[in-house]
């Protein structure tokens, strides 16, 4: 099951993105029994974005409160780690150290299950 963490990606850069989580979208993550999803929204918290067939995982590297938009949004950083493919049963494997495609802005961040 994937959790959207944010529907709105400010930024790409070859190597990190700018996003903007939902405040009420982590704050529903955090409520969740497993571990992984609950920390997605946290510093090193593990986040896909979809590019195509492949997923790009990223982990969160900084978070500041931006509270000029109602309702406050939170601003987070993400560093690409990886990419892998979609198996049929849902999970992700091969995966590659380099990035092959890049998100575009825009793109839904969900959490890592």
């Amino acid at each position: 099951m994937n959790q959207i963490v944010t529907c709105l990606m400010e930024s790409v850069a070859s190597g990190n993105v700018k996003l903007r989580l939902d405040r009420s979208a982590v704050a529903n993550l955090g409520q969740l029994e497993d571990a992984s999803m609950a920390l997605a929204a946290s510093i090193d918290g593990q986040v896909k974005i979809r590019v195509g067939n492949r997923w790009v995982l990223g982990k969160l590297r900084e978070s500041s409160l931006d509270c000029e938009t109602t309702p406050p949004t939170i601003v987070s950083s993400i560093d690409f780690v990886a990419e892998g493919i979609e198996n049929e049963d849902g999970s992700l494997g091969n995966f590659h150290r380099c990035i092959a495609g890049f998100p575009r802005a825009g793109d839904e961040v969900v959490a890592v299950n």
